[in-house]
């Protein structure tokens, strides 16, 4: 029978065991104590049974990090699949960060450059006050011009509304309060 952590240990409770030289072994519980149990390695001979605490960090489940077969070699295999994503991460954002960097050449080869906005919902607006005004600080101006250019054209842009006629003054007025994002339209 296998053992898990969080439960109380039985006889014959198959576990890996960190032996006395650091190395996992499958062994099995042939005795239990209230606050320890005594282990026997598999393929040793019982002079090398062992009494460990309960609570020993020496425990595992079984097949965890020993060969042995048990619910222990899923971990394993769960550890391993969230290495390999954890590394495939790591690649896909040194590839992400070498196209940035080559995305940012190719615009210093034409004297632009990539201006970072404040990301509060009003990007939208920031960035085009800056390419206007050389300054974000514009964006309210920015935002209401926007929704006054929208609503003088409501026939045209209700089409790309939620709701079109019975919504987009709902929608303009929410627009002008600012902090929403304006990159649906």
């Amino acid at each position: 029978m296998q053992w898990r952590p969080g439960w109380k240990f039985k006889l014959n409770n198959r576990i890996d065991v960190k032996d006395t030289i650091n190395k996992w072994c499958e062994a099995r519980v042939i005795e239990v104590k209230p606050n320890s149990i005594v282990v026997h390695y598999k393929g040793f001979t019982s002079k090398f049974d062992e009494e460990l605490a309960n609570d020993s960090s020496r425990i595992a489940q079984i097949g965890r990090y020993s060969d042995a077969y048990g619910s222990g070699n899923k971990l394993k295999r769960l550890d391993s699949k969230q290495q390999e994503d954890e590394e495939t991460d790591e690649a896909t954002k040194h590839k992400i960060k070498l196209e940035e960097d080559m995305f940012g050449e190719k615009l210093a080869e034409k004297n632009w450059r990539i201006k970072h906005v404040g990301g509060d919902g009003n990007c939208l607006f920031r960035a085009v006050s800056h390419q206007i005004y050389g300054t974000e600080d514009h964006h309210k101006y920015i935002r209401d011009k926007c929704m006054d250019y929208i609503s003088l054209n409501k026939n045209f842009f209700k089409q790309f509304i939620i709701g079109g006629d019975q919504t987009i003054d709902q929608y303009i007025e929410e627009k002008r309060r600012g902090g929403g994002w304006g990159d649906d339209i």
